[in-house]
């Protein structure tokens, strides 16, 4: 149960408020990547998640990903597949801060993927898929099947009105355009974004503004367009 092991093989947080929760789970920030705050229950796996999460937005990537694999443990190989692909795909993001186990990180995203691979569209599926197309990214990944997993993301994460997905994928979308020198479709996939992210009937704060802004500068600087960086970066 789990991914093999091979040796060393979309910041401010957010919450939403829903008075019909649940009273068995209990809302938290998803990480320091501005994330909407995600239901997780109150068993001894979900109190180790919400700790592995409270590391996370200390930045402590080591201790998260510590906690995040007590999670997996405690839930043993026979859990619930979306529960346990989200923890694959949350501890798979913090081993990539480690460049030694940065491969890991790569295997539980796959493992995460692989385990909603026959699942249809939910919540859990869109984010596993923004999270591995995310990660990519941050490799210097921007071929056709990144952008395929982006796009299925953001298709998955509208048709089951997933806010958080759909802004990551959105913005995985706009990194990958810009990597290849498209910068109309760059910025396009960035003005949606900040429209998604500040539409007032989401009830969330807006946290995208200022990293579309960055990606923005520094991607037009990158190809020697200095006046139109200069102007991004005051969006």
């Amino acid at each position: 149960g789990g991914p093999p092991q091979a040796g060393h093989l979309l910041r401010p947080g957010r919450a939403g408020h829903r008075e019909d929760r649940a009273p068995d789970r209990v809302a938290v920030p998803r990480d320091g990547d501005h994330r909407l705050a995600r239901e997780v229950p109150l068993d001894h796996a979900g109190a180790l998640e919400r700790a592995a999460e409270v590391a996370a937005l200390s930045t402590d990537s080591g201790r998260a990903v510590g906690l995040y694999t007590q999670a997996i443990t405690e839930l043993g190989p026979g859990a619930e597949p979306e529960r346990l692909a989200v923890l694959h795909a949350r501890r798979g993001q913090w081993r990539r801060d480690s460049v030694l186990d940065s491969p890991n990180g790569r295997q539980d995203l796959e493992y995460a993927v692989s385990l909603l691979a026959d699942r249809p569209a939910s919540s859990a599926r869109a984010r596993v898929l923004a999270e591995y197309a995310k990660f990519l990214v941050h490799d210097g990944v921007a071929d056709a099947e990144v952008e395929r997993l982006a796009q299925q993301s953001f298709d998955e994460a509208r048709l089951v009105s997933d806010l958080d997905a759909e802004l990551h994928a959105t913005f995985v979308l706009a990194s990958v355009a810009f990597q290849r020198g498209n910068v109309e479709e760059g910025s396009a996939r960035l003005a949606q974004l900040r429209r998604l992210d500040v539409a007032p009937e989401t009830g969330v704060v807006p946290a995208f503004g200022q990293l579309s802004a960055v990606l923005e500068s520094d991607a037009l600087e990158g190809l020697g367009l200095h006046r139109p960086a200069a102007a991004a970066a005051r969006l």
